[in-house]
């Protein structure tokens, strides 16, 4: 009944607090899959994140569609985020594609910084802001979450008030299902 929550595309000053007291509340972790360019801004939620036992991964520097770059610019986008990440005492061993998009090039940078690239199984596309309530996103996790699904969900790139939201509501109903959220 083991779950992963992962959060992407932060850390965001106004979101990622209150993702982490709605994780504190229910005594869960979840993995936080983040963008270089937002870490050095943020490197007191970065070290938050990490010290309240939740997994940090590389999320690129910049959110760049990586299936339209070269081996060398996936590299960059990785080695630039990594160092980010660095100079809040992270070291990712997971790698996220932004949007999704792998290609032989994304994977082999993978394999080449020892980065183990993880996915999603279930997606509330709580980032189409203009067309996705909180309620879609609410009934999509509870609709197609089973054991050892990977739920996305996003605490930065935009307004994320429904999903803050939609998470108030998911995460007990999944508890009193029996699931349990693990951080990858």
């Amino acid at each position: 009944m083991a779950i992963a929550l992962t959060m992407d595309d932060g850390p965001h000053p106004a979101y990622t607090p209150q993702v982490l007291e709605i994780l504190r509340r229910y005594d869960i972790k979840a993995t936080f899959n983040m963008i270089g360019a937002q870490v050095g801004p943020n490197l007191s939620l970065v070290r938050e994140v990490s010290s309240e036992g939740h997994t940090i991964t590389n999320h690129t520097w910049d959110h760049a569609d990586l299936s339209h770059l070269t081996y060398h610019q996936v590299i960059d986008e990785i080695d630039r985020c990594n160092e980010a990440l660095a100079n809040a005492n992270q070291h990712p061993t997971i790698f996220r594609a932004p949007f999704g998009n792998w290609s032989k090039a994304v994977y082999q940078a993978c394999a080449d910084r020892q980065l183990k690239p993880v996915a999603w199984s279930v997606d509330p596309r709580d980032w189409d802001t203009a067309h996705v309530d909180t309620q879609m996103i609410v009934h999509n996790v509870l609709a197609h979450t089973h054991p050892h699904s990977i739920i996305l969900e996003h605490d930065g790139g935009g307004d994320r008030r429904n999903t803050v939201q939609a998470l108030k509501t998911f995460i007990p109903v999944l508890l009193d299902r029996g699931y349990r959220f693990v951080a990858m």
